[in-house]
C-alpha cells in the first residue's frame, strides 16, 4: 500500500470515527418513557365513556297576584245582588302552575260569630288556553282567561253572588291562588272591604184584617158606623204590615191623604183630619192574629199621620184608627181617604 492510499485510509477513518461520537445516542421515547419523562410526544387514543349530561334545576317557585281590585263594592242582602272582583294570577313557572283562585270574605259580629263570602274556582286547561275574555261567567261566577300569551299570567273576573238574608256587615277580603295539591305554595292578596247591607222590605195587605187576621176583601180600611157627634168612633178592622226584610227595626209611617174625610155622594160634608184622629198599633211575631195583639195606647190626636216600628225580622204590625169626634150635623153616606205607607 502506497502512502497516499495509507493516509486517505487513516482520514476517512477518523471521519468514521468522528461521526460515531462517544455521547449516547439519542432515542425517541415510547408513550410510556414520555409520560415518565413529564413531556415528548403522546400517541392518540380514545376516551372511554366520553358522552355525557350538563344542566341544573329551576325552583318552584310562589305565585303571586299582581292586581286584585274590587268593583261594586256594596251590595244589600235582598238577594240576586253582587260584589264584583278583578285580578291577574302570575306564575314565573307558567300558567299549567295557576289551578286555583280563591276570593274569600270574612266578617264577624258579637251575635252570629264569623260569617264567609266566596267560594274556591279550579282553573281548568280550557280556561289556561283561552285567549279572550269569555262572553259568560262559569256557575261559581268566575270567569279566567290567558290575557297575554304564554307569560306566565292569567286575567280573571268573580261575581260574587250575595245570597238573600247573608249577614249584613263589611267583609275582608282575599285572594289566594297556586297549584291545587298545595294551599302552602299560594300567595295571599293584599285585603280589599266590601260591605253587604240589610234589605228591607215592608208589605202590607192590600185589604184590612179582621180580629182573627181575616182578610176582608173589597173593604176599606176602617169601616166604621156611627152616629152625627158621636166620640171616639173606633175603626172596626186593621191594618197589617208585615217585615219581610232583614232590618229589624223598620219604621214605617202612615198618612191619610188631604185635610178630611169627604162625603162620597155629597163631598160638601166632610169629617176633618185636623187634632181629630188618633192611632194605635201591636207589634207581634207572623201568625199572631189582632185579637191576641196588646195594642199601644193611643196616639195624641193629629191631623191623620202616624209612624210604627217593627220588633223584629218576620214580624208583623197591625194599626188601627179612631175619630176623636164626628161633625154634626152630618149626612148619612160614606165617607173615605186615601192613605200612603212609607218606609223611612
Amino acid at each position: 500500500m502506497s502512502l497516499r492510499f495509507a493516509c486517505l485510509f487513516l482520514v476517512l477513518a477518523v471521519f468514521a470515527a468522528g461521526c460515531t461520537s462517544t455521547e449516547p445516542a439519542t432515542t425517541k421515547p415510547t408513550e410510556a418513557t414520555a409520560q415518565a419523562a413529564g413531556g415528548g410526544e403522546i400517541t392518540q387514543a380514545s376516551v372511554s365513556n366520553g358522552n355525557g349530561q350538563g344542566g341544573g334545576q329551576v325552583r318552584d317557585v310562589a305565585p303571586t297576584l299582581p292586581a286584585f281590585a274590587i268593583g261594586t263594592a256594596s251590595v244589600d242582602n235582598s238577594g240576586g245582588n253582587n260584589l264584583t272582583f278583578t285580578g291577574t294570577a302570575s306564575d314565573a313557572n307558567g300558567e299549567q302552575d295557576l289551578q286555583f283562585l280563591y276570593v274569600k270574605g270574612t266578617t264577624y259580629s258579637a251575635a252570629s260569630g264569623f260569617q264567609f263570602l266566596g267560594t274556591n274556582h279550579t282553573i281548568t286547561s280550557a280556561e289556561r288556553n283561552q285567549t279572550s275574555e269569555p262572553a259568560s261567567f262559569a256557575s261559581d261566577g268566575y270567569k279566567v282567561w290567558d290575557c297575554n300569551g304564554r307569560d306566565g299570567v292569567l286575567c280573571w273576573k268573580y261575581n260574587l253572588p250575595v245570597a238573600q238574608f247573608a249577614q249584613a256587615g263589611t267583609y275582608t277580603f282575599n285572594a289566594t291562588t297556586g297549584k291545587a295539591s298545595s294551599f302552602a305554595s299560594s300567595l295571599v292578596s293584599q285585603m280589599l272591604t266590601g260591605t253587604v247591607t240589610s234589605f228591607s222590605q215592608i208589605d202590607f195587605s192590600p185589604y184590612p184584617v179582621d180580629s182573627t187576621g181575616a182578610v176582608q176583601t173589597g173593604a176599606n180600611w176602617g169601616s166604621w158606623t156611627a152616629n152625627p157627634g158621636d166620640a171616639n168612633v173606633t175603626a172596626g178592622n186593621y191594618l197589617k204590615l208585615t217585615n219581610n226584610g232583614d232590618v229589624a227595626g223598620a219604621r214605617v209611617q202612615i198618612s191619610f191623604s188631604g185635610t178630611a174625610f169627604v162625603g162620597t155622594t155629597d163631598s160638601s160634608y166632610t169629617v176633618p183630619f185636623a187634632s181629630n184622629v188618633q192611632f194605635a198599633s201591636c207589634d207581634a211575631a207572623a201568625g199572631t192574629a189582632p185579637s191576641a195583639c196588646t195594642f199601644s195606647a193611643w196616639s195624641a190626636p193629629n191631623a191623620g199621620a202616624v209612624t210604627v216600628q217593627f220588633a223584629g225580622k218576620g214580624h208583623v204590625l197591625y194599626v188601627q184608627y179612631r175619630v176623636v169626634s164626628l161633625p154634626s150635623p152630618l149626612m148619612a153616606q160614606s165617607y173615605g181617604a186615601t192613605f200612603t205607607a212609607t218606609e223611612l
